[in-house]
């Protein structure tokens, strides 16, 4: 597992967005930002979430 890197948490999520922690994981329920989900916990892949971002830049 060299070289990967760390997952992030909702709230980690949440401070890079700018955006309220229970946004983020209403966002993941509802299959709107990528996560990945072991059991109850959400994490998330940072270079899943820069793609998303790229994405929904206007």
């Amino acid at each position: 597992m060299k070289g990967r890197k760390q997952l992030l948490t909702p709230d980690e999520v949440a401070e890079v967005l700018q955006i309220a922690r229970k946004t983020v994981v209403v966002m993941a329920r509802e299959e709107r930002i990528p996560c990945i989900r072991i059991g109850r916990i959400l994490r998330f892949d940072p270079a899943a979430i820069d793609r998303w971002i790229d994405s929904h830049r206007s």
